[in-house]
């Protein structure tokens, strides 16, 4: 069985196929664009479309929540700026660099998980990400010390980066062209 992201092309094949037979087969008069236009969407409104599917509200909730958790962790440092300067005895400079070093590397995490998203399997890379995400919050939360933080911020960085590219294609994936921008909306 086909995944959902190849199913969408077929329509289409068949679309420009039919106006072009009835370019072919016009002869000396040719139609013009609306009347190929009208064949392409007749052959369209003869095409099945599968009943709503009760399990279609899970991957907008579950890509969501991913989602969410990636902008919980954008505002943990600043919501927390006194506790930790008090706890760790550290400055203004150490608490930037918190948010400077996690930025810096999840942008450049991005960049390779965009192609990474592309080569593997999608919904494991996820699993991945999150499981690096969760374990970075955890440790965190633990940290003695400014050092043991920064690494714990860097891994959260990394980790929090390949959820945007991932997200985006499993969105690709799962849904069709024209209900994409809505459901990515949605999430």
């Amino acid at each position: 069985r086909c995944p959902p992201r190849y199913l969408e092309h077929v329509p289409a094949a068949a679309e420009y196929a039919s106006a072009a037979e009835c370019l072919k087969d016009s002869g000396p008069s040719r139609p013009t664009i609306d009347s190929a236009a009208r064949v392409a969407r007749d052959r369209r409104s003869r095409i099945a479309i599968p009943a709503a599917d009760p399990n279609r509200p899970k991957p907008i909730v579950l890509l969501a929540l991913v989602v969410g958790l990636q902008s919980a962790d954008a505002g943990t440092v600043g919501a927390l700026v006194v506790p930790l300067k008090k706890s760790l005895h550290i400055d203004d400079i150490q608490v930037g660099l918190l948010v400077t070093v996690s930025t810096c590397v999840g942008a450049v995490a991005t960049l390779l998980a965009g192609a990474l998203a592309d080569r593997t399997v999608r919904i494991r890379l996820l699993w991945i990400a999150l499981l690096l995400c969760s374990t970075a919050m955890a440790l965190s939360a633990a940290a003695p010390s400014f050092g043991w933080l920064l690494a714990c911020r860097v891994g959260l960085g990394a980790g929090m980066a390949v959820s945007g590219p991932v997200v985006a294609s499993l969105i690709g994936d799962y849904f069709r062209p024209g209900e994409r921008g809505r459901v990515y909306g949605l999430v």
